[in-house]
């Protein structure tokens, strides 16, 4: 999976945020969301924590899904991104994204008792949050037998081109 989503990494070459300064702890999804292409969409993400936690995200890209997790700490000394190298750092990160064809197949995932890859609030966070994106695009729990994969995936492609439009009408806005 690495090799796949590695691919979609912005290049090591383009200075940190802000000319070159650093990351702190707990900025992990931003980290993320500054190294990585735009042909990745982050659909979604959550953070449990303050000054140290856990952060996760669903990434969607050529029609697969991944679930991507990391964790944070309070300073330097316990958090890896914090005083490291930001793009090796989140590269690390990709190498243990779980691979997924469909958001459902996510919400089983995290279901299932023996799984432990997101737990406690964060766990249950993410399944909300899953099943608020399947009944934006119209497949509620009981009736997400009716549509194949392709279709979901069909829709959410769909659903995110709009959100882009609407986000440009926006921007343009003002």
């Amino acid at each position: 999976m690495i090799e796949e989503l590695s691919k979609y990494l912005i290049n090591e070459d383009k200075p940190s945020k802000d000319n070159d300064s650093q990351w702190y702890a707990g900025q992990q999804l931003e980290a993320l969301k500054f190294y990585l292409s735009s042909k990745v969409t982050i659909l979604l993400d959550c953070n449990e924590g303050g000054y140290q936690g856990s952060v996760s995200a669903i990434l969607f890209v050529d029609d697969k899904f991944f679930l991507w997790r990391d964790s944070f700490g309070s300073c330097s000394g316990c958090d890896g991104l914090e005083g490291g190298n930001g793009f090796e750092y989140i590269k690390q990160t990709l190498t243990s994204v779980k691979e997924f064809n469909d958001l459902r197949d996510i919400i089983n995932y995290l279901d299932s008792d023996e799984k432990d890859y997101l737990y406690g609030e964060l766990k249950k966070e993410m399944i909300d949050k899953c099943k608020l994106v399947l009944e934006s695009i119209g497949i509620s729990e009981g009736s997400s037998c009716e549509f194949n994969t392709k279709e979901l995936t069909s829709k959410l492609k769909r659903m995110i081109i709009l959100d882009k439009l609407e986000g440009g009408k926006e921007n343009s806005k003002q």
